[in-house]
């Protein structure tokens, strides 16, 4: 054989391993493609099914904090409306106190002037019992207040001994 064709024999055995060696490096390029291929469509399909999952997870709890905030919104307005009422019904309490204990201050200070000016016995006591019933009220409020009991009973009257001659000329 002359060695041309040897030249062309080893050059067409060098091809055809080459082409042998191409051939199998394509078939297991196209595995790998393929291998590679199943598993990111399969990482596709865990990452949406995740994902999915995780948008409804986030929609059910925004809707619980949406129903939480009208919840919380309507139960915000619901003590204000109680603490304007309170405060409502405490203003007028207060004015109502107000008004007694300036009227009280007014007949005491009337009274202690008449008491100031009172020589008779019993015209003390009887000075007394009228303040003492002027003054009822507002000792019921403060009783209310400090959670007392109302009075009910007059204070004591105690000490007002008549001496025995004003008592012969004070009995008619």
């Amino acid at each position: 054989m002359p060695e041309g064709s040897l030249a062309v024999e080893a050059s067409t055995k060098n091809r055809n391993d080459a082409n042998a060696k191409v051939e199998k490096l394509i078939s297991e390029s196209q595995l790998f493609f393929d291998s590679l291929q199943a598993a990111a469509q399969k990482n596709a399909k865990t990452v949406n099914a995740s994902v999915d999952t995780l948008t409804h997870s986030l929609e059910a709890a925004m809707t619980q904090l949406e129903v939480a905030q009208k919840a919380i919104e309507a139960a915000n307005e619901e003590l204000h409306t109680k603490v304007d009422t309170r405060l409502t019904q405490l203003e007028a309490e207060l004015a109502v106190e107000n008004k007694i204990m300036d009227d009280s201050v007014g007949d005491v200070h009337s009274i202690l002037l008449h008491l100031l000016d009172a020589h008779d016995s019993i015209l003390t006591v009887s000075i007394r019992r009228h303040l003492a019933e002027k003054l009822r009220p507002a000792l019921d409020i403060f009783s209310r207040i400090e959670g007392v009991p109302e009075t009910s009973v007059l204070p004591k009257q105690g000490g007002e001994k008549i001496p025995q001659g004003k008592a012969d000329k004070a009995q008619p």
